[in-house]
């Protein structure tokens, strides 16, 4: 995720992971759509297989699906202090994969990793 593309937004729904009450998510749209190439710390270019893009107010209902879902699987984190979560979300017939980070350091929001199709 690049810092001067990522946002935030409040959520509404009641979300909570591993014990802790979600408030606030943060994504960055394009690393969504393409993906992240770690050998040039940068999107990859042409777009991982899977990736689609999304809207903001897709991606904030895509969160908010997990209100009503318990269901995950944790991933292994690529940093010390972070716990990653994977969870099915839905697009009315579509299944998405979408990957979560939780910071011991921002007790009220999640990262929103990535969404993509399997």
């Amino acid at each position: 995720m690049k810092k001067e593309n990522t946002v935030s937004r409040k959520i509404k729904a009641n979300v909570v992971i591993k014990g802790r009450k979600i408030d606030t998510i943060w994504f960055d749209l394009k690393h969504i759509e393409c993906g992240w190439d770690e050998s040039k710390r940068d999107y990859s270019n042409p777009p991982k297989a899977g990736h689609t893009r999304f809207s903001e107010e897709e991606v904030v209902g895509f969160f908010g699906q997990l209100e009503s879902f318990s269901s995950y699987k944790e991933v292994t984190p690529k940093k010390m202090n972070e716990q990653r979560f994977a969870f099915k979300v839905y697009d009315s017939d579509l299944s998405y994969t979408m990957i979560v980070s939780l910071y011991d350091n921002l007790p009220k929001n999640a990262v929103i990793i990535t969404i993509y199709k399997k």
